[in-house]
């Protein structure tokens, strides 16, 4: 899909709650009032699926970050499927809409194989975020490409990506956030940090792109990313992602 096509596709999810796998979903919808600041809540429950994530309370101490690689009907689909217990809390649209799939009292494996101190420990104890955004670019003559091999902007299209001038994780140009996935983000962030005391406390600059060293690492408090939990696989979030414009 193009980037100049995807507020197309996220208006048409957001007027009819309609995944890719054509699930429906009901909306139960709330404004959350911070300090600081407000934000429209969109809690939404899929038909017809109620297995997709465990109904086992655990106490939260950290919030991880994800980026998609995909389109909010897609990624949507992706995370809501009968008895596969993989899955996020929430999913954070282009255009800052805030989609919590389910309570965050519950939890769902959303690390992966080869988590630095166990997925299951892991994503038990912390609360995810996947911000829709379609990852890494490939540079194609005068257009970017997605992962997936299709268009997804002309090189003069310059706010829909940003090149770096190293190689992270074998790219140099990824897809951005755009400026309405920060502020409902730093908003969300806000609001969870509060709501779960933990501390809102970024993993530290120096170590923001790298692993967890190991599980007493690993076991982290406060805000960081799905890469610090992988050595290899995932770039999500990379030095492309505005941290400043979430403290």
């Amino acid at each position: 899909m193009l980037a100049s096509k995807i507020q197309e596709h996220e208006d048409d999810f957001e007027n009819n709650l309609i995944d890719s796998n054509k699930t429906k979903y009901d909306r139960n919808q709330e404004i959350i009032i911070n300090t600081n600041s407000s934000f429209v809540l969109n809690r939404i429950t899929p038909q017809k699926i109620d297995n997709y994530y465990f109904k086992e309370e655990t106490k939260k101490t950290a919030i991880v970050l994800h980026l998609t690689c995909g389109f909010l009907k897609g990624d949507i689909a992706t995370l809501v499927k009968q008895d596969n217990h993989v899955s996020v809390h929430f999913v954070l649209g282009r255009n800052g809409i805030v989609y919590q799939l389910f309570d965050t009292k519950y939890w769902a494996y959303h690390l992966g194989q080869g988590t630095i101190g166990g997925n299951q420990i892991n994503s038990k104890r912390t609360i995810s975020i996947e911000i829709s955004n379609i990852g890494p670019l490939i540079k194609k003559e005068q257009e970017f490409n997605n992962i997936y091999n299709s268009k997804y902007c002309s090189i003069n299209e310059e706010t829909y990506y940003k090149s770096l001038v190293s190689h992270f994780r074998n790219y140099n140009v990824f897809s951005t956030c755009t400026p309405e996935q920060y502020t409902s983000l730093r908003s969300l962030l806000d609001y969870l940090c509060k709501q779960h005391d933990i501390p809102k406390v970024f993993i530290n600059e120096k170590a923001r792109y790298n692993t967890f060293k190991n599980s007493t690492e690993a076991q982290f408090k406060g805000i960081c990313s799905h890469l610090n939990f992988r050595s290899s696989g995932k770039i999500d979030i990379g030095p492309c992602f505005d941290w400043d414009l979430i403290s």
